[in-house]
Protein backbone atom coordinates (compact mmCIF):
# COMPACT_ATOMS: atom_id res chain seq x y z
CA UNK A 1 0.00 0.00 0.00
CA UNK A 2 2.73 2.61 0.68
CA UNK A 3 4.83 1.36 -2.52
CA UNK A 4 2.16 2.11 -4.39
CA UNK A 5 1.58 5.43 -3.13
CA UNK A 6 4.97 6.79 -3.25
CA UNK A 7 5.48 5.35 -6.99
CA UNK A 8 1.92 7.61 -7.46
CA UNK A 9 3.32 10.43 -5.95
CA UNK A 10 6.52 10.40 -8.54
CA UNK A 11 4.06 10.80 -11.25
CA UNK A 12 4.57 13.73 -13.23
CA UNK A 13 0.44 14.27 -13.30
CA UNK A 14 0.64 13.91 -9.92
CA UNK A 15 3.36 16.17 -8.79
CA UNK A 16 1.22 19.04 -11.09
CA UNK A 17 -0.80 19.12 -8.13
CA UNK A 18 -3.56 20.07 -11.10
CA UNK A 19 -7.14 18.18 -10.32
CA UNK A 20 -7.50 17.34 -14.22
CA UNK A 21 -4.25 15.87 -14.30
CA UNK A 22 -4.32 13.81 -11.08
CA UNK A 23 -7.69 12.29 -10.94
CA UNK A 24 -7.26 10.12 -13.75
CA UNK A 25 -4.24 8.50 -11.65
CA UNK A 26 -6.45 8.25 -8.79
CA UNK A 27 -8.65 6.33 -10.54
CA UNK A 28 -6.25 4.23 -11.94
CA UNK A 29 -4.45 3.59 -8.55
CA UNK A 30 -8.23 2.52 -6.43
CA UNK A 31 -9.32 0.22 -9.57
CA UNK A 32 -6.04 -2.21 -8.69
CA UNK A 33 -6.24 -1.96 -5.19
CA UNK A 34 -10.06 -1.71 -4.35
CA UNK A 35 -9.67 -2.36 -0.36
CA UNK A 36 -8.90 1.86 -0.92
CA UNK A 37 -12.13 3.23 -1.40
CA UNK A 38 -10.60 6.80 -1.24
CA UNK A 39 -7.28 7.73 -3.03
CA UNK A 40 -6.53 11.38 -2.53
CA UNK A 41 -4.00 14.24 -2.69
CA UNK A 42 -3.70 17.21 -0.70
CA UNK A 43 -2.05 20.62 -0.61
CA UNK A 44 0.05 22.85 1.64
CA UNK A 45 -2.77 24.35 2.77
CA UNK A 46 -4.47 20.87 3.99
CA UNK A 47 -7.26 21.29 1.06
CA UNK A 48 -8.35 18.39 -0.80
CA UNK A 49 -6.71 18.92 -4.52
CA UNK A 50 -8.04 15.52 -6.19
CA UNK A 51 -9.94 12.62 -5.63
CA UNK A 52 -11.07 9.42 -7.07
CA UNK A 53 -14.73 9.36 -6.40
CA UNK A 54 -16.17 12.53 -7.99
CA UNK A 55 -17.21 13.56 -4.12
CA UNK A 56 -16.78 17.11 -3.12
CA UNK A 57 -12.97 18.57 -2.03
CA UNK A 58 -13.05 18.43 1.96
CA UNK A 59 -10.53 20.00 4.01
CA UNK A 60 -7.95 18.13 6.09
CA UNK A 61 -6.04 20.45 7.53
CA UNK A 62 -7.03 18.82 10.67
CA UNK A 63 -5.95 15.56 10.34
CA UNK A 64 -2.82 14.16 12.15
CA UNK A 65 -1.40 12.58 8.73
CA UNK A 66 -1.42 15.88 6.96
CA UNK A 67 0.73 18.09 9.68
CA UNK A 68 2.88 15.07 9.96
CA UNK A 69 4.44 15.15 6.60
CA UNK A 70 4.15 18.72 6.65
CA UNK A 71 6.11 18.92 9.08
CA UNK A 72 8.96 16.18 7.20
CA UNK A 73 7.73 12.73 7.77
CA UNK A 74 8.25 10.36 4.85
CA UNK A 75 5.39 8.16 5.58
CA UNK A 76 1.88 9.08 7.98
CA UNK A 77 -0.65 6.78 9.19
CA UNK A 78 -3.59 7.45 11.49
CA UNK A 79 -6.71 5.77 12.16
CA UNK A 80 -9.85 7.49 12.66
CA UNK A 81 -13.57 8.29 11.35
CA UNK A 82 -13.51 8.86 7.70
CA UNK A 83 -15.34 11.82 6.88
CA UNK A 84 -16.27 10.15 3.51
CA UNK A 85 -17.12 6.57 4.85
CA UNK A 86 -18.09 7.47 7.99
CA UNK A 87 -16.43 4.22 9.49
CA UNK A 88 -13.52 3.46 11.33
CA UNK A 89 -10.98 3.66 8.88
CA UNK A 90 -7.07 3.90 8.61
CA UNK A 91 -5.12 6.77 6.05
CA UNK A 92 -1.70 6.50 4.95
CA UNK A 93 -0.13 9.22 3.94
CA UNK A 94 3.28 10.03 2.16
CA UNK A 95 4.54 13.32 0.72
CA UNK A 96 4.46 14.61 -3.54
CA UNK A 97 7.92 16.38 -4.12
CA UNK A 98 8.85 18.55 -7.05
CA UNK A 99 12.76 18.06 -6.46
CA UNK A 100 13.27 18.47 -2.88
CA UNK A 101 10.49 20.86 -2.64
CA UNK A 102 7.25 19.48 -0.88
CA UNK A 103 4.49 20.57 -2.92
CA UNK A 104 1.86 18.04 -1.57
CA UNK A 105 0.45 14.75 0.22
CA UNK A 106 -0.55 11.60 -1.42
CA UNK A 107 -3.09 9.45 0.55
CA UNK A 108 -5.61 6.52 0.81
CA UNK A 109 -8.03 5.43 2.86
CA UNK A 110 -9.21 2.12 3.79
CA UNK A 111 -11.25 0.63 6.14
CA UNK A 112 -10.57 -0.97 8.92
CA UNK A 113 -12.85 -3.79 8.53
CA UNK A 114 -10.82 -4.82 5.65
CA UNK A 115 -7.83 -5.71 8.56
CA UNK A 116 -10.04 -6.75 11.49
CA UNK A 117 -11.58 -8.94 9.59
CA UNK A 118 -8.26 -11.01 9.82
CA UNK A 119 -7.88 -10.59 13.05
CA UNK A 120 -10.99 -9.70 14.98
CA UNK A 121 -12.47 -13.22 13.84
CA UNK A 122 -9.31 -15.25 15.49
CA UNK A 123 -10.95 -17.45 18.49
CA UNK A 124 -9.19 -19.88 20.52
CA UNK A 125 -11.35 -21.98 22.69
CA UNK A 126 -14.43 -20.50 24.11
CA UNK A 127 -12.62 -17.37 25.44
CA UNK A 128 -9.76 -16.82 23.32
CA UNK A 129 -9.99 -13.83 20.91
CA UNK A 130 -7.48 -11.21 19.34
CA UNK A 131 -7.07 -7.82 18.85
CA UNK A 132 -4.99 -4.96 17.42
CA UNK A 133 -3.91 -1.54 18.78
CA UNK A 134 -2.28 1.00 16.86
CA UNK A 135 0.56 3.17 18.41
CA UNK A 136 -1.55 5.15 20.41
CA UNK A 137 -3.27 1.91 22.21
CA UNK A 138 -6.51 2.81 19.89
CA UNK A 139 -7.97 -0.15 18.56
CA UNK A 140 -7.85 -1.33 15.26
CA UNK A 141 -9.35 -4.55 15.23
CA UNK A 142 -11.43 -5.95 17.71
CA UNK A 143 -14.44 -8.62 18.59
CA UNK A 144 -16.05 -6.18 19.93
CA UNK A 145 -17.56 -3.52 17.01
CA UNK A 146 -18.05 -1.37 19.51
CA UNK A 147 -14.42 -1.06 20.68
CA UNK A 148 -13.57 -0.10 16.77
CA UNK A 149 -16.35 2.38 16.10
CA UNK A 150 -15.79 4.10 19.42
CA UNK A 151 -11.81 3.89 18.66
CA UNK A 152 -11.72 2.93 22.03
CA UNK A 153 -7.95 3.62 24.01
CA UNK A 154 -6.78 0.03 25.48
CA UNK A 155 -3.52 1.83 27.14
CA UNK A 156 -4.96 0.68 30.35
CA UNK A 157 -5.68 -2.76 29.74
CA UNK A 158 -3.25 -4.85 32.33
CA UNK A 159 -1.55 -6.43 29.20
CA UNK A 160 -0.66 -3.47 27.16
CA UNK A 161 0.21 -1.64 30.02
CA UNK A 162 2.45 -4.46 31.43
CA UNK A 163 4.03 -4.16 27.85
CA UNK A 164 4.41 -0.61 27.29
CA UNK A 165 6.07 -0.58 30.51
CA UNK A 166 8.61 -3.06 29.45
CA UNK A 167 9.73 -1.16 26.98
CA UNK A 168 7.09 -2.42 23.91
CA UNK A 169 9.36 -6.06 24.22
CA UNK A 170 6.96 -9.14 23.09
CA UNK A 171 5.41 -10.18 26.48
CA UNK A 172 3.30 -12.95 27.89
CA UNK A 173 1.56 -12.59 31.15
CA UNK A 174 -0.94 -13.55 33.88
CA UNK A 175 -3.81 -10.54 34.38
CA UNK A 176 -7.22 -10.17 35.53
CA UNK A 177 -9.77 -9.04 33.04
CA UNK A 178 -12.72 -6.66 33.83
CA UNK A 179 -15.06 -9.36 35.36
CA UNK A 180 -12.22 -10.11 37.82
CA UNK A 181 -11.11 -13.52 36.01
CA UNK A 182 -7.81 -14.43 35.66
CA UNK A 183 -6.66 -14.88 32.06
CA UNK A 184 -3.37 -15.32 29.74
CA UNK A 185 -2.26 -12.92 26.97
CA UNK A 186 0.03 -12.59 24.63
CA UNK A 187 1.78 -9.51 22.93
CA UNK A 188 4.24 -8.20 20.52
CA UNK A 189 4.74 -5.01 18.17
CA UNK A 190 5.41 -4.36 14.50
CA UNK A 191 8.29 -2.07 13.31
CA UNK A 192 5.40 0.76 13.08
CA UNK A 193 4.78 0.57 16.81
CA UNK A 194 1.33 -1.36 16.45
CA UNK A 195 0.64 -3.70 19.36
CA UNK A 196 -1.47 -7.40 18.51
CA UNK A 197 -2.92 -9.08 21.64
CA UNK A 198 -3.86 -13.06 22.42
CA UNK A 199 -6.07 -13.22 25.37
CA UNK A 200 -7.55 -16.16 26.94
CA UNK A 201 -9.35 -17.35 30.10
CA UNK A 202 -6.12 -19.05 32.52
CA UNK A 203 -8.70 -21.65 33.37
CA UNK A 204 -9.50 -22.51 30.01
CA UNK A 205 -5.94 -21.67 28.86
CA UNK A 206 -4.39 -24.53 31.18
CA UNK A 207 -7.09 -27.08 31.39
CA UNK A 208 -5.21 -29.67 29.54
CA UNK A 209 -2.17 -29.17 31.27
CA UNK A 210 -4.00 -29.37 34.66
Amino acid sequence: NVSILRTAARLPEIISMNRVEQEPVLKIVQNEYPWMYLVFTVGLDGMNVARNDDRPLTDYSDRQYYKDVLAGKLLSWQTLIGRTSKDPALVLAVPIRSGDILVGIMAAAMTIDEISNHIATWRQGKTGFAFLIDEKGYVVAHPDKAYVAQRKNLNSHPLIDGFRKKGWLTTSAEFKTADGESAFGYVRSNNLGWALALQQKSQEAFEELN
